[in-house]
């Protein structure tokens, strides 16, 4: 199966990318590998694994699924990993020599679907820090504003706010957020609240991207975004990775609601992410 870029990542992709925190790279990925992507995604709704979790809440009506950590478990979600064009594609935008995986996730919004995904910043629900942190959310649907297209506040990742971790859903309910250091009390000292979007959307340059099967979205860890339910009959199923680059260290975080490592990765806050491609916390990916 193909391995390098599909369509080259431009200056120009970079530039934009650094401007608006938030880019659309059309048709990044291979028919080949969005055939593997569906597949892996239905194999693992078949079987969750522990930290699988369905972010509806009580009494929303249709199933808005979420796993992650998959590559470790899954055949399929290996090969994306480290064979699939996605690490170089982060690589490329971070401008980073080096990129590990943070951790990968599915988010699958059934038809009609209601649960919006709450406005949110990445940074301080994931065990990261620093400027080389990027996330990648591939459509494996057409997806629009109706079936939930997620929305991002362009630019938001220059203000230089860190806004208080939050989930969607109940966070009690979610056992992605179980693991290494689940013992972190609730405490956001020092954040700022998360603006209140449903009245503030019109004072915010916010975007969204119609999607076909292979699009990729890159963002910012540090980029305010949210998405609508699903209200159409179409299923919304995504592929999503978290990445670091070369000016990334390891974070442990003291916020209740923050993704946390399914193992102890054998590494104190503020260390650098391992320069290893067998890492089975975070393996080096690029270069391969």
């Amino acid at each position: 199966m193909l391995q390098t870029l599909v369509r080259p990542v431009t200056g120009a992709d970079v530039a934009a990318y650094e401007r608006d925190g938030v880019f659309l790279l059309k048709n990044a990925f291979a028919p080949e590998w969005v055939e593997l992507m569906t597949g892996s995604i239905e194999e693992v709704l078949a079987s969750p694994t522990e930290r699988g979790s369905n972010l509806s809440g009580e009494g929303v009506p249709g199933r808005f699924a979420y796993d992650n950590y998959l590559w470790v478990t899954n055949r399929g979600f290996r090969r994306l990993a480290y064979e699939s064009p996605a690490a170089e594609i982060a690589a490329r935008f971070m401008r980073s020599q080096r990129v590990n995986l943070l951790y990968d996730f599915i988010l699958v919004k059934e038809p009609f679907a209601a649960q919006e995904t709450r406005w949110h910043q990445d940074v301080p629900g994931n065990p990261c820090e620093g400027r080389h942190t990027l996330g990648m959310w591939i459509s494996v649907d057409h997806v629009t504003r109706e079936s939930g297209a997620v929305e991002w506040v362009r630019g938001s990742h220059k203000w230089g706010k860190r806004f208080v971790a939050t989930t969607t859903g109940d966070p009690k309910r979610h056992t992605f957020l179980s693991g290494y250091g689940n013992d972190i009390v609730d405490d956001d000292s020092g954040s700022f609240p998360i603006p209140d979007m449903a009245k503030e959307r019109a004072n915010y340059d916010i975007v969204s991207f119609e999607t076909e099967p292979g699009d990729a979205i890159i963002a910012s860890l540090w980029l305010l975004h949210g998405a609508p339910g699903n209200s159409t009959a179409r299923r919304r199923r995504a592929v999503g990775y978290r990445f670091t680059g070369d000016q990334a260290t390891y974070a442990v975080r003291t916020a209740a609601r923050t993704i946390r490592p399914y193992a102890d990765p054998g590494l104190a806050h503020g260390e650098p992410f391992p320069n290893d491609p067998n890492h089975p916390v975070f393996p080096r990916l690029w270069p391969r």
